[in-house]
């Protein structure tokens, strides 16, 4: 009965350890279900950085002006 449950061990070890020299894929090539969420909002962010360069041109214009 031993017999059986050593070789059980070895098989379930041996499987374990193949288990983790898999490589998983590379991040570019995985796709994830948040992935149009995430350039929406990667242009969201590039957007606002536009508007706030625009104020800041227009805020220094008005300074220029007033003076």
């Amino acid at each position: 009965m031993s017999l059986n449950w050593s070789v059980i061990a070895f098989a379930t070890t041996a499987l374990g350890l193949a288990g983790c020299s898999v490589e998983p894929p590379p991040d570019e090539d995985r796709q994830t279900i948040i992935d149009d969420q995430l350039k929406v909002m990667d242009k969201a962010k590039a957007m606002e950085q536009q508007v706030l360069d625009a104020q800041h041109k227009t805020d220094e214009a008005m300074d220029q002006q007033s003076q």
